[in-house]
């Protein structure tokens, strides 16, 4: 390791550390919060759930990682667990990806076809829906636990263990290659594409009826808000904090750049592949009402202060209506 590796390097274990420990929380408020009446009603709150638990799992891996890097010395440490490290990565990558194609589908589907909607994206078909996602990827990446083994490189006198892709099973390299590749477009540039192109949809259709309410002399209701401009929000913080690494990884591929730890480049957007799984909650709070009405009733549900709000809620009503009634009088 080199003089600049060995300030580098506990600069990220700890960076990573600080956002795992706001966004585990974070995510598991969330999946509280959209498995909690009224939101658990809908299918939109289902998908938010999911990608809630699957943000909440990926951070607490990202966790045990770094913890485990740090308690026992570096990533020699955990070599022998690379094959899992590197497909629990890829799970996560996929799953989060995707559960945001389908929560920009499931609003999408409630905009154009609203009269429709609740025949074709019921709770029953949103969970069918969720398990092939997860099924699928579970297999997909699962491939790599068996393809991935540790091997010793020897440098000179100096021998030391890395992991890589190891095991063909012989299947031809070409078939590899473009299963590897298939499994980078799956993670970032083929749920991008869905994203950007079902948010343009959106964006468009809400535009042609606000045109079509202004043509009619209704122009009241703010089209981008509550469940509209959550996704819109939450699909565009993927596109841009995803898309620089993807971008970057691709760069790797053709010899340009490195995924070294040495590189600034690519700390930087792995930072920002960190942050996005650790920001949905703080996405849900700007941007949705009831969503903040849910968290403050999450943290003051009990107690005495509870009771007296409510004590003086009630009386503060009381005297309204009294005061209504000898107005009336």
């Amino acid at each position: 390791m080199t003089e600049k590796s060995t300030v580098i390097v506990p600069v990220t274990q700890y960076t990573v550390l600080c956002i795992c420990i706001i966004g585990i929380p974070a995510n598991l408020i969330v999946v509280k919060i959209m498995t909690a009446p009224p939101f658990n009603k809908t299918p939109h709150s289902i998908i938010c759930a999911a990608l809630g638990l699957i943000d909440f799992s990926y951070l607490s891996y990202l966790i045990s990682n770094v913890i485990i890097e740090i308690v026992l010395g570096g990533y020699q440490a955990i070599l022998e667990l690379c094959k899992f490290r590197y497909a629990g990565f890829l799970f996560g990558f996929h799953l989060d990806a995707w559960f945001l194609v389908f929560l920009t589908y499931e609003r999408l589907i409630g905009i154009v076809w609203p009269l429709k909607a609740g025949d074709i994206i019921t709770k029953q078909k949103t969970k069918i829906i969720i398990a092939f996602l997860v099924s699928f990827f579970f297999v997909w990446d699962g491939f790599y636990v068996l393809r991935y083994d540790t091997f010793t490189l020897k440098m000179g006198n100096v021998s030391f263990h890395n992991c890589d892709k190891v095991n063909d099973f012989g299947i031809p390299r070409d078939v590899l290659n473009i299963i590897d590749h298939m499994t980078d477009l799956l993670a970032v540039f083929i749920p991008m594409i869905f994203i950007v192109m079902g948010n343009m949809i959106i964006i468009f259709t809400l535009y042609k009826q606000k045109a079509i309410r202004t043509q009619f002399g209704h122009n009241s209701e703010n089209d981008m808000t509550k469940a509209n401009l959550m996704i819109f929000t939450v699909t565009s913080a993927f596109v841009c904090l995803m898309t620089p690494g993807a971008v970057y990884t691709m760069f790797i591929y053709k010899g340009v750049g490195t995924d070294s730890l040495e590189d600034p480049i690519w700390i930087t957007f792995y930072f920002l592949s960190v942050l996005n799984p650790a920001i949905n909650c703080c996405i849900y709070f700007l941007t949705g009402k009831p969503f903040r009405e849910k968290l403050g009733k999450l943290f003051n549900t009990s107690g005495c202060c509870g009771e007296q709000r409510m004590d003086r809620s009630t009386t503060a009503a009381s005297r309204t209506s009294v005061r209504l009634i000898t107005s009336n009088i």
